[in-house]
């Protein structure tokens, strides 16, 4: 289950955990004690199901109906949310939620992180050299950060759009 602590007491978000056999997990927290987590349900054959939920001011929200196994959620200031999502083809997306609408915003990539001027720092896996690759949406842009034979992943981003990552 999800638990919020907000300097004075500590509030569950979700208490439904253990009693529907499903893992509230990847909780995410802006400045605004807004709250994105994905609820997973592993037990659902042949393949395990999740959804993408919201808590904003004590109400929860499912922002995902369809998707297969959205995962890896963030939230920025904004209330801006990105998740990663399966494709039937076995690949990632990266799906955008705002305003209650969904959009996917690439169909090759994963690993997110998202900052407050909706700036995104992903992984995208590489074809034809068998390696992951840094990148970068920013203003409407892509750009790819590496380009070595290295594995490049596990990025982070800060408000002014510096990225870092493992390689």
């Amino acid at each position: 289950d999800v638990f919020f602590y907000d300097g004075r007491k500590i509030v569950p978000i979700t208490t439904d955990a253990i009693s529907d056999g499903v893992a509230n997990q990847v909780p995410q927290l802006n400045d605004r004690d807004q709250i994105v987590f994905v609820r997973f349900d592993f037990c659902a054959q042949p393949d395990w199901e999740s959804e993408i939920r919201t808590y904003d001011n004590g109400v929860l929200t499912t922002l995902t109906d369809t998707q297969a196994q959205p995962n890896s959620p963030d939230i920025n200031l904004s209330g801006l949310v990105a998740w990663t999502d399966s494709t039937p083809q076995g690949g990632h997306e990266i799906q955008l939620w705002r305003d209650g609408g969904i959009t996917v915003l690439t169909d090759w990539g994963n690993g997110l992180k998202l900052n407050d001027a909706g700036s995104v720092a992903f992984n995208r896996w590489h074809e034809d050299t068998q390696l992951w690759q840094q990148w970068l949406y920013r203003d409407g842009m892509f750009w790819q950060l590496s380009d070595d034979p290295f594995w490049n992943r596990s990025g982070n981003l800060n408000q002014i759009g510096d990225v870092v990552w493992r390689s």
